[in-house]
């Protein structure tokens, strides 16, 4: 081969041109040919996981700079500023919880307007333990022996909107079918089928159904249903919510100045964490001050304005009232130029809010004291995966206590937990409760309930299994006693998007009617019903029973 910059002859083991001095890019000290191991070159190999490992540094560089840049910016904060971060994200995220709950219902009732399908199945089941006790309750002439009941169940699936509704039914005993029905329903009437025993509908007037109801019946379901969903229409959503209570969470924080900060632990239930301490000391001038802020905001806020008459009219249209949301909003600025005008009056007394930033400054503890008294104590501290909790709030010899341990993992709390109060007691045994779903709206959630104290039902408890969002829910009631559950209660529920209702097809027959119940009662066919019912696991004493009922 031959030098590239002066062509003179090289050889592959000179790593120098004899002639010039370049340098040989050829040069092999073994003096094989460069081409005669390429399968054994690993350096481009190596190219790509230095690479990756450069990125990899990168990150983790940029990581630490910014976490240095936290801890530095925490560690130069004054103690007033970390204060009124920790309120202002802890406020922010109440309101938020609370603005995605409200979004959650508001979806729910749109879909009153908009009409929805609702399919499902309530199924009751009973073990033997609670065929023992159901049997104690049932009258004499029954026979207390149960063992022939396992589960009943109601399968449903029908058209609901605003205006009208209409349902199949099914209902089973021990999952075997032993009864169907259809029923139409809107503001001025009921209609009633039993495809079993007959094609014509029974039918009931409304104002008939609701004079047998009583007085507090006086308005029908689908009144109820519209009413509702006008009002939770006038809510408002999340957003509305955040924009207007941003501007009050912004008053009060920027009022408190007078702040400490020191190291300390926080404790409950055995559970001990470091963390640091804010105490804020805010004068009864300064809750004045606040106080005057608050309702100067109040006479010029537009947002909190729309809201009161959207209210108000809603309230107002459907409860028949003559004033209007105007006329609302009139009275709600003049009760605050009011207490504008008598603010001068007021007198407040000195306070101490103390809170505790844990890990990641999330609030941990709380306490507020009115003049040397403690009003409300809170420490929730986390230490891997253990949880303590430990609440307390009253005032003047009056309290309410909330305690216990558990677990978390991920956004998911379980334990043991009491809430005590005027001598009585509530026990949550807490298998699984999601709070990041709750958060969202939705449910996610496993916890038996138990009182104590005077009223406290021995041996009994309650325990509450849901999961589920606006379109798709399960929720199943277990009543237990000793840990053994007695009677089960299961809701499961799909809503989708629904169909307009239909009336019920065949010859109309008044209910309030003697001559129409007696001609419906000549042509059905009970006959058919009857040997349905013998061939279920209905006892035969209540088969008989219902025979006679019809004069058989």
């Amino acid at each position: 081969m031959n030098c590239k910059k002066c062509n003179a002859p090289i050889g592959p083991k000179e790593m120098f041109c004899a002639n010039c001095g370049e340098k040989n890019p050829d040069y092999n000290p073994n003096g094989d040919n460069v081409f005669s191991s390429y399968d054994e070159v690993p350096k481009k190999k190596n190219i790509v996981p230095k690479a990756v490992l450069g990125v990899v540094a990168a990150v983790v560089l940029v990581g630490v700079a910014f976490a240095g840049v936290n801890t530095v910016r925490n560690m130069l904060m004054s103690p007033k500023d970390q204060f009124r971060n920790a309120l202002k994200k802890e406020s922010e995220s109440v309101v938020s919880f609370v603005g995605n709950n409200i979004d959650t219902v508001k979806k729910r009732y749109q879909s009153f307007g908009d009409g929805y399908t609702s399919d499902g199945n309530i199924s009751l089941e009973v073990t033997q333990e609670g065929k023992d006790m159901l049997g104690m309750f049932l009258p004499y002439y029954m026979d207390d022996d149960l063992d022939w009941l396992d589960s009943l169940s109601i399968k449903y699936k029908g058209n609901i909107s605003s205006d009208a509704a209409n349902m199949d039914l099914n209902l089973m005993l021990n999952k075997k079918d032993i009864l169907a029905a259809n029923v139409y329903m809107d503001s001025e009437e009921v209609q009633f089928k039993i495809p079993d025993i007959s094609d014509d509908v029974l039918t009931l007037d409304t104002q008939s159904l609701e004079s047998e109801l009583g007085y507090y019946s006086s308005y029908n379901l689908f009144e109820s249903m519209g009413m509702q969903k006008v009002m939770v229409e006038a809510i408002p959503d999340s957003k509305q919510l955040k924009k207007v209570t941003d501007k009050y969470i912004d008053i009060a924080i920027k009022n408190i100045n007078d702040v400490d900060k020191s190291s300390d632990t926080v404790s409950a239930e055995g559970v001990k964490v470091k963390a640091t301490k804010l105490t804020a000391y805010i004068s009864g001038d300064d809750l004045a001050e606040m106080k005057s802020e608050i309702l100067n905001q109040m006479l010029d806020d537009k947002d909190l304005k729309k809201i009161i008459i959207d209210c108000g009219d809603s309230i107002s249209d459907n409860l028949g009232y003559s004033s209007s949301g105007e006329d609302a909003y009139d009275t709600f600025i003049s009760n605050v130029e009011d207490a504008i005008e008598y603010s001068e009056y007021d007198s407040f007394n000195d306070m101490e809010y103390s809170i505790w930033l844990g890990s990641g400054n999330k609030v941990i503890g709380k306490e507020l004291v009115v003049d040397d008294e403690t009003v409300i104590s809170y420490m929730a501290p986390v230490k891997g995966s253990d949880l303590g909790v430990e609440f307390e709030a009253g005032y003047g010899g009056d309290s309410v206590k909330f305690s216990g341990e558990g677990k978390v993992k991920g956004s998911s709390v379980s334990g043991k937990f009491v809430l005590e109060a005027d001598g009585e007691s509530i026990n949550f045994d807490v298998k699984k409760l999601d709070f990041k779903k709750l958060s969202k709206g939705e449910i996610d959630m496993d916890v038996d309930f138990s009182m104590g104290g005077y009223y406290g039902i021995g041996g009994y408890s309650l325990g509450v299994k849901a999961n589920g969002n606006e379109k798709k829910v399960s929720v199943v009631f277990d009543v237990k006693s000793g840990g053994k559950s007695l009677v089960k209660l299961t809701v499961d529920e799909t809503v989708s998007k629904g169909k307009a209702p239909k009336e019920l097809s065949g010859k109309k027959l008044s209910a309030d009617n003697y001559s129409d119940i007696s001609d419906y009662i000549d042509d059905a066919d009970i006959d058919n019903l009857i040997k349905k019912l013998k061939k279920s696991d209905l006892p035969s004493e209540y088969v008989e029973m219902i025979e006679s009922s019809f004069g058989y």
